[in-house]
């Protein structure tokens, strides 16, 4: 009977041990999600608020041969972190150990903005007129950004639905630009 009491105590012991295990890794792997949910997120409203910013400076008046310059100026405000991007495969790295087929997925999909900050950069210094390196811009821009809210919705699911809920209202609302970059432009059309 002794024995039996024994056995019985190391199986509730092992168990618990698997289950407080599973959890831990659990709440990493949630917060891995969460993490790498967030990045995408700022990344994805910095692409949109620059095309946004772009299309309002447009609006005032601002000739097309101005547009890319100004474009690669906010590109170079706005620079985007490689404390992000370390961050972000972090968060990668974490959920490869419960879900590595998820990881998989998302494991690149930081890079967009060096990826246009490069790809511009490079067209320029072989001579692309900035014009149509807008235009090629734009074209990128309009068939990774769906594809990007597709994923962030994907992966806002995953971590939970009202989370998605929430995600999938964000994607939905229209970009506001800043009161202070519409005055700003306002102001300089008065002046002009």
């Amino acid at each position: 009977m002794e024995s039996l009491i024994t056995i019985f105590a190391l199986v509730i012991g092992w168990a618990l041990n698997e289950a407080s295990h599973y959890i831990r890794a659990s709440k990493e792997h949630k917060a891995a999600i969460a993490n790498a949910l967030s990045i995408l997120l700022e990344i994805r409203f910095q692409a949109v608020v620059i095309d946004a910013v772009m299309d309002e400076i447009k609006r005032h008046g601002a000739s097309g041969e101005i547009i890319p310059s100004i474009r690669t100026l906010i590109d170079n405000i706005m620079q985007h972190s490689t404390a992000l991007d370390d961050e972000y495969t972090e968060s990668m790295k974490t959920v490869a150990r419960t879900a590595p087929l998820l990881a998989y997925e998302y494991r690149s999909r930081n890079t967009m903005p060096s990826f246009l900050s490069s790809w511009r950069a490079i067209a320029a210094e072989h001579g692309m007129p900035l014009k149509e390196i807008e235009e090629m811009e734009a074209q990128l821009k309009s068939i990774v950004i769906p594809k990007l809210n597709e994923l962030i919705i994907f992966l806002a699911n995953v971590y939970s639905r009202k989370s998605a809920k929430a995600v999938k209202k964000i994607i939905e609302t229209p970009v506001e630009i800043p009161k202070e970059i519409s005055g700003l432009l306002e102001n300089s059309n008065r002046n002009s």
